[in-house]
């Protein structure tokens, strides 16, 4: 999907350029191109080769909406505590090269419209992910076991963003959502959790720091960030409880294969997936 992705994105910027070359140059155009090429045009025929890998249907249940609420909670807390850990190591990597690492995601946020944030990364991005690494993977995974399949949708989820910035959330996100899918067999619980994570994470801080810098350091500013700082620090302590509450039913999963992580990393198919994304990892470290 990578490679198709990445052919597809030739042909059109070729083909963009011989047309009207000084669209390139629009950060916005940018961003809807690049999802079409990476999203929309690769789906019919990456799904024309992993269909016929044996799937399993895997039991549908349905959840109460507090339990929902508390899975948002949750998606929060390792989003932050994702993005936290690649920050950090991001930082260092800057310190040792003595030049910032590029992190592409705050620079489509920052630097997009807001609309375009909106439905590209809050919704597009957030429903073809979710049938990727969930839906079409899991169904095909889980056959050798819950923990591998949870573990190889989280870690070519995180290995797909393509930098170190977003590998640790999109890692740890990635296998919650995976967890809830497998755990409730219906996608859409993935999607939606999916896509209030990326509006909390793009569109929310993009916005109250706007409404935040309109007020500037008046009464109604501090009060403001006040109340959006706790409400993010209460579903963060929420999260962090359940996380800790719901840990043992994790490890309470089995595999049915010896060796699981050998059977899954070294093959010939995974070994070269994770030699594409380091590649591009590196290539976005060392830009």
């Amino acid at each position: 999907m990578g490679l198709i992705s990445i052919i597809i994105q030739i042909i059109v910027i070729a083909i963009v350029s011989k047309i009207t070359p000084t669209m390139l140059t629009n950060l916005n155009f940018n961003t809807i191109l690049s999802a079409i090429c990476q999203y929309i045009l690769p789906i019919p025929l990456f799904y024309f080769m992993i269909k016929k890998v044996k799937k399993t249907k895997i039991e549908k249940h349905k959840i109460t909406i507090k339990k929902f609420i508390i899975f948002i909670c949750i998606s929060i807390t390792l989003m932050y505590i994702g993005n936290y850990i690649g920050l950090g190591i991001t930082e260092i990597i800057s310190l040792v090269k003595q030049s910032s690492v590029l992190n592409p995601a705050v620079n489509l946020i920052e630097n997009s419209n807001i609309l375009i944030n909106l439905f590209l990364i809050s919704i597009i991005a957030p429903i073809f992910e979710e049938f990727f690494f969930r839906k079409l993977l899991i169904d095909r995974t889980i056959q050798y076991g819950a923990k591998i399949s949870i573990f190889i949708s989280a870690f070519m989820f995180g290995l797909f963003h393509g930098n170190l910035n977003q590998f640790f959330y999109a890692f740890l996100l990635g296998g919650f959502f995976a967890i809830v899918y497998i755990k409730t067999g219906n996608i859409i619980y993935p999607i939606i959790l999916h896509i209030i994570t990326n509006f909390s994470g793009s569109v929310v801080p993009t916005t109250m720091r706007n409404v935040i810098s309109t007020f500037g350091n008046t009464p109604e500013g501090i009060i403001i960030n006040l109340i959006y700082t706790v409400i993010l620090a209460i579903l963060f302590i929420i999260g962090l409880i359940f996380i800790y509450k719901w840990k043992d039913k994790i490890i309470e999963l089995k595999d049915n294969i010896e060796n699981p992580l050998k059977t899954s990393l070294i093959n010939i198919g995974m070994i070269c997936f994770i030699i594409f994304c380091v590649i591009e990892i590196i290539y976005v470290i060392i830009k």
